[in-house]
């Protein structure tokens, strides 16, 4: 969605994840074409085990173990989304990876979380629209 909307956009994806074994077999996903919306139809191809996005489409991926409490060295960045990951944190790890994200996040940038956190810490404010929720960083 992000090359369709800014085709001539410099786009950079971190997906991390404290699973190795996940992290690790992401770039090989192999999935059933019934399982994808037809609007990414351009952005699959078949190969020999079933559906995987194409290659300009990973390539734009950075594939990385890391747990998201610990600080990184990612550059400022527009979007997070990090849907579901709060609720599941303690209230205190909640507020360490708030701040992990106002500084991580460029001034105005956006974070969407998952469909049942919100977010009423100082420095976001809710932009959501529709069912998913996202906060702007002010």
């Amino acid at each position: 969605m992000l090359r369709e909307k800014y085709p001539a956009g410099q786009i950079k994806i971190y997906a991390n994840d404290a699973d190795l074994l996940n992290i690790s077999t992401a770039p090989n996903l192999i999935f059933a074409k019934t399982n994808v919306p037809a609007m990414y139809d351009n952005f699959i191809a078949e190969g020999r085990n079933g559906w995987h996005f194409k290659t300009e489409i990973k390539d734009l991926i950075l594939f990385e173990y890391h747990d998201v409490l610990q600080n990184n060295q990612f550059p400022p960045v527009d979007l997070i989304i990090v849907r579901d990951v709060l609720s599941y944190l303690a209230v205190e790890e909640q507020r360490k990876l708030l701040e992990i994200f106002k500084e991580k996040i460029k001034p105005g940038g956006i974070l969407v979380v998952g469909a049942n956190e919100v977010i009423s810490d100082e420095g976001w404010q809710s932009v959501a629209e529709g069912k998913i929720p996202a906060y702007k960083k002010i």
